[in-house]
């Protein structure tokens, strides 16, 4: 049988389908989002997530 969308997750060994990983940056590493930040210590989306605040917050201040 070949299953060539069947990962093992990094953290927990845990076989997956990347497609339907709950990490939206590292499908293909982890089985979900609760093993992204197990094994990081953080998410990639929470990481990229300030960044988007402060472009808002200087629109904002460039648009008074």
């Amino acid at each position: 049988m070949d299953t060539p969308h069947i990962r093992h997750c990094e953290r927990c060994q845990t076989p997956y389908d990347w497609r339907r990983s709950t990490s939206s940056s590292l499908k293909m590493t982890y089985c979900g989002v609760l093993c992204e930040k197990g094994d990081l210590g953080f998410t990639i989306d929470t990481l990229l997530q300030p960044v988007r605040v402060v472009q808002q917050e200087w629109r904002e201040l460039l648009a008074a």
